[in-house]
């Protein structure tokens, strides 16, 4: 097993989802839901209306899909995010995005998951469908 290398800076986030300040709000038997709250590094510019960057969208909706999959996965097991398509809707400024993810389809190699994005006021922002390849654990 490869070792991570512990980050030289004092409050370097340690991951992914802490870099961008995902934060988990439930998971279990197929689904999950995950919440970013909007801040200014997360928008295409520095103007206050710019709007959020569509890779955080994918980002936060491709966490919740990894989430949503890990809930079906045996021990020992992942997965990878080999597509995933989203369609934007609407852009938000502030307060919150919350993305779930539902299993559609569990197959033996691979999971297929719908991926919704809301802002808090529950607008939907965008809507995705994507694929897991499932990789187990050799040995």
């Amino acid at each position: 097993m490869t070792e991570l290398v512990p980050s030289p800076f004092d409050g370097e986030p340690s991951n992914f989802a802490e870099t961008l300040g995902l934060v988990d709000e439930g998971q279990g038997d197929g689904w999950a839901r995950v919440r970013m709250p909007i801040r200014q590094r997360h928008l295409r510019g520095t103007a206050p209306d710019s709007g959020i960057q569509g890779g955080m969208v994918v980002a936060l909706a491709d966490h919740a899909f990894t989430r949503a999959s890990y809930s079906l996965l045996p021990e020992g097991a992942s997965t990878t995010t080999v597509e995933i398509k989203m369609n934007f809707i609407a852009s938000a400024t502030d307060g919150d995005l919350i993305a779930e993810c539902r299993i559609l389809h569990r197959g033996r190699r691979t999971l297929v998951g719908d991926l919704v994005v809301t802002d808090s006021r529950g607008r939907l922002i965008a809507k995705g469908l994507g694929t897991n390849l499932v990789i187990e654990r050799l040995g």
